[in-house]
């Protein structure tokens, strides 16, 4: 909306009978009175790194972690967009009968020590993830890719690596982590994802967490790398 407009946000109760959702869901609706999008652009927008915005101004991945995260918790997300008039978007969530915990997860149990290898590319997920693991007492450093992670590794050594799974480059976070436990076996490895299709990829063969996630999430599957 580059000379302004209105959001707007509605939460309502709805009970779907579609395949392959079916039952009671919530659906949470962000409409704005923006350009709207293409519609030769509009089949493409959930597609991790697609984006129409210039280089260094969006990394095309937030609109594909919402419908990571929306097909991850069991619903999902559709858009609706009239060039002009503006774009819906309506994350459809399964709605839970169940009353909140009196005792929901706080400060993480563990703590540890050491220096973490961050594989991440996205500066603002870096960030955040960043944050979290100096949280938990660990020295964090960060690459953008695969092969930045190799030379780091090689040259100064790490306790552990937490690589995101999808990122650009010619080697993804799993095929680093494969590499990794041939040329250091001993090497804890945790990767992250927010795509049900590619957490399903790994096949047990390393801990996965999915995004988003919080510190206490973060701190219990650390806690149970190997070491």
């Amino acid at each position: 909306m580059p000379d302004g407009g209105t959001v707007t946000i509605r939460a309502r109760n709805v009970v779907l009978n579609e395949t392959p959702l079916a039952g009671d869901f919530v659906a949470i609706e962000i409409s704005d009175t923006g350009l709207g999008i293409p519609s030769d652009v509009l089949d493409k927008i959930f597609e991790p790194f697609f984006t129409t915005k210039p280089i260094g101004k969006g990394t095309g991945l937030g609109l594909s972690q919402v419908h990571g995260f929306a097909h991850q918790a069991g619903g999902t997300v559709k858009v609706a967009s009239e060039l002009g008039k503006g774009t819906t978007f309506t994350v459809l969530l399964p709605r839970g009968d169940e009353t909140p915990s009196a005792d929901a997860p706080g400060e993480p149990a563990f703590r540890g020590s050491g220096t973490v290898l961050l594989v991440e590319d996205n500066p603002d997920v870096a960030l955040v993830s960043t944050g979290l693991l100096e949280q938990l007492g660990y020295q964090v450093r960060r690459v953008a890719d695969a092969e930045a992670a190799l030379r780091e590794i090689e040259t100064n050594g790490v306790d552990f690596v937490f690589s995101d799974i999808v990122m650009p480059g010619k080697m993804d976070g799993l095929t680093l982590a494969h590499h990794l436990r041939q040329i250091h076996p001993g090497l804890p490895i945790l990767l992250a994802t927010g795509y049900s299709e590619v957490a399903a990829g790994v096949r047990g063969d390393f801990p996965i967490l999915r995004k988003p996630y919080e510190i206490h999430e973060l701190s219990e599957a650390i806690a149970k790398l190997p070491r």
